[in-house]
């Protein structure tokens, strides 16, 4: 979009608007000339042109609320709309207490100090707001180049597109004064100023019956003692106590139905907080898990290198046992060999043994098998 947008106004701390910077004096302009709870002001500086929406807050004590759009080099030809987008705005930043809050007498006061405390919010905002102009609803021109660029201020009483189109190809500044505020709003502010004003009565009331309850007891004392009338007395007496009972359990229950309605504005305020928490810890353990993956990526493929050198090594070990194995086979080949020859030397020698101790010599007497041995 061909645009930007500005959030402004005077709340708790002051005058303080986000983004800040050259445009405070024109908008501190705009607040010099604020004249009704709504207005619509449009202010044209060359190809630039600024639409701001400023609704003053409860009790008219000079704190109000703006938002400004600037589009350069086209105007938006559909105005009134554009009005209705800022009022809706405006709207739901009281309705959930983003910016502005109600009191419980239903006045419309600003929650925060500075609007830089709230840059999540105006993200929200201006992502709305986008949305909602570039979704076709307005229709925008580009801007006449012929402009009468006349000084000072031309006043219309009412949001009227044809006027406002026309009015600003002469004029730099155009003020729309629109009067009373939001019936949005001024329903919620009747609304909870109708139940802030019912229970008071509804307290004030009780405490009536009470100190009425309080003055029937020496009237039942009396009674007992004038016979003639007690029952008078005590029907009256009962009826009464039901009536007050009856009033008693109303107020209960408007003051439960009440703390209700406060209970969940405070979990509607919440409702933000906890959904960022949750989005937080979402991201948190979306983080955990994105790091173990990883991991496990990582392992994965220092498994794959230790599966490729274990599958090498596994391989150089199965040759060195084909290896052995022959080797071994060779060693038996040689020892069979040897052990066959071993036999027959065997063989061969205890044949020549045999041979010798059949043999008979004339001195077999005197001398041993062996020629050669003295005694």
């Amino acid at each position: 979009m061909n645009g930007s947008l500005y959030l402004f106004g005077k709340l708790g701390g002051g005058y303080t608007q986000y983004p800040d910077d050259y445009t405070v004096a024109l908008f501190r302009e705009f607040e010099a000339n604020i004249k009704s709870d709504i207005q619509l002001m449009i202010h044209r500086n060359d190809d630039l042109i600024y639409y701001a929406y400023i609704q003053q807050l409860s009790g008219h004590n000079n704190k109000y609320i703006g938002i400004c759009l600037v589009y350069n080099g086209e105007m938006c030809i559909d105005a009134k709309s554009l009005y209705n987008i800022f009022e809706e705005q405006i709207k739901n930043c009281a309705v959930f207490g983003d910016i502005l809050e109600f009191t419980n007498k239903g006045d419309i006061i600003s929650k925060v100090d500075k609007l830089y405390e709230t840059s999540s919010v105006y993200n929200q905002l201006s992502q709305s707001i986008y949305a909602k102009i570039e979704s076709g609803k307005l229709g925008f021109a580009p801007l006449v180049k012929n402009f009468a660029n006349k000084e000072g201020v031309k006043i219309l009483n009412e949001v009227s597109n044809e006027e406002i189109n026309r009015v600003l190809n002469e004029y730099c500044n155009v003020y729309c004064y629109i009067g009373n505020a939001s019936k949005v709003l001024v329903g919620y502010s009747d609304k909870l100023r109708s139940l802030n004003q019912e229970n008071i009565h509804l307290k004030s009331e009780n405490d009536r019956l009470c100190r009425q309850k309080n003055r029937t007891i020496p009237v039942v004392v009396l009674s007992v003692l004038l016979v003639i009338v007690v029952f008078w007395f005590w029907t009256y007496a009962n009826n009464k106590s039901k009536e007050l009972d009856d009033k008693e359990y109303t107020i209960t229950s408007l003051e439960k139905e009440n703390e209700g309605l406060e209970k969940n504005i405070l979990r509607l305020k919440e409702l933000p907080s906890v959904l960022g928490k949750k989005l937080d810890s979402v991201k948190k353990e979306s983080d955990s898990l994105l790091l173990q993956v990883n991991q496990l990526k990582e392992d994965t493929a220092n498994w794959a290198i230790s599966n490729k050198r274990l599958q090498s090594e596994l391989e150089n070990v199965n040759n060195n046992i084909v290896y052995y194995q022959n080797l071994i086979r060779q060693k038996n080949n040689e020892i069979n060999r040897l052990n066959k020859d071993i036999s027959d030397y065997k063989q061969i020698f205890d044949s020549y043994r045999q041979s010798r101790s059949n043999t008979t010599y004339p001195y077999s007497r005197y001398v041993t098998t062996n020629p050669y041995r003295r005694y």
